[in-house]
């Protein structure tokens, strides 16, 4: 008796069947013995349909959260709904995962309902359970791992599971119990309980059904995290020999950090008479600088353990390279190594607790790169859900479809934001701007001259000293080359750099130690852009143990992170976000979580985060000065000449595969330059005004009173850009980032020559310029952001966009022709009363 799993994409679908002929054997994924009649999964192409279930009911499931640290059973009996279906009507698409062999219970990856196939026909649906913190299980797996059982004895099943005896008839009801979806099959939720957290085991083993269980020692000892997908184990022990990087982060002390805090709110206030006094790195590493008898302490025992190399890095950090043996002795621990599927990489994880000896543990704030996962994955959206080729001329046709598409180019967005054209005016003062990369995402100078010579702009290649980290320009990503062109085509004059991983040769996908190495540098661009959104709860939502240790490591984690920022922002730099592509859930959520999920570094109050908008009535005239692309391309592929502005929501339209994100963070406060802007949003009358409940999300799924973000918005849909020589247009906050950097490289150009500052830290400024000249932006009112890139249900919730600031598309989008007027008044009104050095 063998049950199998199947993961598939697309409209692929499973259908049932008991008896498999010989004839059919051959299209099995799995067959089964001879003697057994358990159900197969055959996958076959058709059209989702869903049914009403053909019979509704409960089942008594029992918890136990203690199952694997002892041998005795508390079990906690829990009543949940069920849904029995026929079989040739599942109301699932998948990828199904099973955890147990033998055993037909499968969970729904995507909704984490647990999908039981019983011999006695039916299929049965069971809701997941659902946590403390809003964290979903699915029964499938809480049943292999030994948590939860149908049975009080709390035994997992084995091999041909009759779901019938555990079957209840009569539906539970009641507020909380998660009704079966009439439109989509399944059920809307799951169970909530007042369980934290489960440490599911990884290897599962079948046992008897009505044996009792024997806890050993060996499930003692079991390695109880449960990696994300994107990490395949390689080996069940890293060799001891390979050579590795860790980090060691000492803690900061507090009252030098508010010291720089104070320092940083005076110089970057408009309204104050230190604004645009920027520091120099040696200035804030002076302010931070660990007391040196900590320092010294420290970095003699490491240079003791005979380690590769010991570096410090800033004022309190210490990079250490070493091999998998001086690390396991160091932190009397055990590695495995791990692929990191999405980047190539292998990284060695400890197998349960790292411990630190006392020697050194009372000055150590935290440790990284192997702390049981990575505390930071810096993920791309994938640029396949948004990214459109482009024809190479107009004997091109389009066979799928006669929709014309849109294609935003420099010219365009010069017009339409009121943006000079900086090749007829010349920039007042040298100015530079970067595109900040992260998991190998590569740079070509070929793809860069194609793209000049399509949008007809000179072509300016980056100067090495510029390139900072690797570069495989046989290679380039599409995120990269989307930031670099479209910040180059609103301003071809700047010097423009790109920053990789490996800015020192330090290895590391973390977003601390990438702007630590940054901080290092004494000679940086004048503005960075960000198209990363990892989610600011790290690890807790990247799988599921997440218990309050780890939960505080990575607080403490995304704090120092935030004072790096701080650090560049108090260097007069600019760091702009996204704000990502899957609305107020994000891309971690499916909209049956019960918060949400805030990203970072979006949500930190010391960067300028930037929403998306898109196009509704869209003319497409002859544009002045009009590029070589928006010629000879056919029928279908016009360049944008003007349109009206909204956010972009999945739900909108016209239809986009993609919503803005925005929302309220869950670990930084609302900073005082915004507090007035956000209140406004909660207490317009107008926005609240006949509006139902449901138009509004329950208060308990966001921090009212935290950072809210995004600031501002721009354009991301239909961007044209060049890739490995490839025409192709594409969307995504990701787009509106750099369209904001080439923007601010123009204003500080202006600025430049007025003070000789930059104008740093944009937050403070851009709020009081909305109050001041309600001109310089352009207020976005239609649009939400309730829906993600992937799903878009009745479950979904989100905010609206609303007159003045809202968490879809902030402030609004730019008219740059005002905010140069109003900054050229600013400043030089300053300059009379401040003397800048």
């Amino acid at each position: 008796d063998i049950a199998v799993s199947s993961d598939w994409n697309g409209d692929e679908k499973t259908e049932m069947k008991y008896d498999v002929s010989k004839e059919d054997t051959s299209q099995q994924l799995v067959t089964s013995n001879d003697d057994d009649h358990v159900p197969q999964l055959r996958s076959y192409v058709g059209h989702h349909n869903p049914r009403s279930p053909q019979r509704i009911g409960h089942t008594n499931i029992y918890i136990d959260k203690d199952a694997r640290r002892g041998n005795s059973r508390h079990n906690e009996r829990l009543r949940f709904p069920v849904a029995q279906y026929d079989r040739n009507r599942i109301p699932f698409r998948g990828p199904f995962i099973n955890f147990m062999p033998r055993v037909p219970i499968f969970a729904d990856r995507r909704t984490k309902q647990t999908l039981i196939f019983s011999p006695t026909g039916g299929v049965y649906i069971i809701p997941p359970l659902i946590n403390f913190y809003g964290q979903m299980f699915s029964i499938a797996e809480l049943i292999a791992s030994g948590y939860a059982s149908l049975v009080s004895s709390g035994v997992p099943p084995t091999g041909n599971f009759n779901m019938m005896p555990f079957f209840l008839p009569q539906p539970l009801i009641g507020s909380g119990i998660p009704r079966v979806n009439p439109r989509t099959g399944g059920f809307n939720g799951g169970i909530r309980t007042k369980f934290h957290s489960f440490s599911t085991s990884k290897h599962y083993r079948t046992q008897n059904n009505v044996d009792a269980t024997v806890e050993t020692e060996e499930e003692e000892n079991e390695d109880d995290s449960h990696a994300p997908e994107w990490l395949s184990p390689l080996s069940d022990s890293s060799d001891p020999d390979t050579s590795i990087t860790f980090f060691l982060a000492l803690k900061q002390n507090p009252k030098a950090v508010e010291k720089l805090e104070r320092i940083f709110w005076k110089i970057t206030d408009p309204d104050s008479s230190e604004y645009q006094k920027w520091l120099t790195r040696s200035e804030i590493n002076k302010i931070l600088t660990l007391d040196s008898k900590i320092l010294t302490r420290v970095k003699r025992f490491l240079q003791k353990q005979s380690f590769t190399s010991v570096e410090l890095i800033g004022t309190d950090v210490f990079a250490i390279m070493t091999t998998i043996r001086q690390a396991s002795d160091f932190f009397s621990a055990q590695f495995r190594p791990y692929k990191n599927t999405k980047t190539g990489r292998t990284m060695h994880l400890a197998d349960g607790e790292m411990c630190l000896t006392d020697e050194i543990s009372q000055y150590v704030d935290f440790w990284s790169d192997f702390y049981g996962y990575p505390i930071f994955n810096t993920e791309p959206t994938n640029p396949s859900k948004k990214s459109i080729v482009v024809p190479a001329d107009e004997n091109a046709t389009d066979t799928a479809t006669t929709q014309i598409h849109p294609m935003i180019v420099p010219q365009f967005v010069l017009s339409y934001y009121n943006i000079p054209n900086v090749l007829k005016t010349g920039l007042e003062s040298n100015c530079s701007q970067a595109s900040l990369q992260f998991v190998g995402q590569y740079y070509s100078e070929k793809d860069l001259q194609k793209y000049s010579q399509e949008v007809n702009i000179p072509f300016k290649p980056l100067k090495t000293n510029h390139i900072l980290g690797i570069d495989d320009q046989s290679q380039p990503g599409d995120e990269t080359m989307l930031d670099v062109e479209q910040m180059v085509g609103l301003n071809p004059l700047a010097e423009t750099w790109y920053f990789n991983d490996d800015v020192k040769n330090i290895s590391s996908d973390g977003i601390l130690i990438k702007m630590l190495t940054i901080n290092e540098l004494d000679d940086l661009p004048q503005i960075l852009s960000i198209s990363y959104v990892p989610p600011e709860a790290g690890l807790c939502v990247l799988f599921i143990n997440c218990d309050e240790k780890v939960v505080d490591l990575n607080k403490r984690y995304i704090i120092r992170a935030n004072i790096e920022f701080m650090k560049l922002a108090s260097r007069g730099i600019t760091v702009l976000a996204a704000s990502g592509d899957d609305g107020a859930n994000s891309q971690f959520a499916d909209c049956t979580n019960t918060m949400f999920i805030p990203v970072y570094p979006a949500s930190s109050p010391f960067v300028t985060a930037v929403g998306a908008t898109t196009l509704v009535n869209v003319q497409y005239k002859v544009l002045q000065d009009q590029p070589p692309i928006c010629t000879d391309r056919g029928p279908l592929y016009l360049c944008v000449s003007d349109g009206d502005e909204t956010a972009v929501s999945v739900n909108g339209q016209p239809f986009n595969l993609f919503t803005s994100g925005g929302g309220f963070s869950n670990i930084f406060s609302q900073p005082s330059y915004q507090k007035d802007a956000v209140n406004h949003y909660f207490q317009n009358e107008q926005h609240y005004l006949n509006k139902t409940p449901e138009y509004y999300p329950p208060s308990s799924m966001y921090n009212r009173s935290g950072r809210a973000y995004p600031d501002v918005a721009a354009l991301g849909v239909d961007g044209f850009f060049v890739i490995n020589g490839t025409n192709q247009l594409y969307g995504g906050t990701s787009m509106s980032s750099p369209l904001w950097a080439g923007i601010v490289s123009i204003l500080n150009s202006r600025s430049i020559k007025i003070t000789g500052k930059t104008l740093g830290f944009l937050n403070p400024l851009l709020y009081k310029m909305a109050k001041e000249c309600p001109e310089c932006l352009k207020d976005i009112t239609v649009g939400n952001n309730k829906c993600t890139s992937t799903i878009c249900t009745d479950q979904c919730k989100g905010f609206h966009a609303a007159c003045g600031w809202d968490p879809v598309t902030g402030l609004g989008t730019p008219n740059v022709g005002n905010i140069l007027e109003y900054i050229t008044k600013l400043l030089k009104k300053k300059a009379k009363k401040t003397e800048y050095s």
